[in-house]
């Protein structure tokens, strides 16, 4: 995704039903290039979905064949 001169931080943990882990990663890079993060949300999908078949993990169903989705923030507060 870009993001190969980048601090990053990886967190795993077990609060749900299952293990998974939570990825962050700085954008600007360690010689100060930043990352777009332009529709970053389908490209990770894109590339969860690749690294899921390569690693043989449970594959997520992508979020537009999802038939049920997460509220969103304003949902929320409503």
């Amino acid at each position: 995704m870009g993001f190969d001169q980048h601090q990053y931080a990886i967190f795993r943990h077990y609060d749900a039903d299952y293990p998974h882990l939570h990825i962050l990663v700085n954008r600007i890079g360690y010689e100060g290039q930043l990352v777009s993060d332009s529709k970053d949300y389908q490209h990770s999908e894109q590339v969860l979905g690749k690294l899921e078949k390569q690693y043989g993990l449970t594959e997520v169903i992508p979020s537009k064949q999802a038939q049920e989705r997460a509220m969103t923030k304003n949902e929320l507060l409503l």
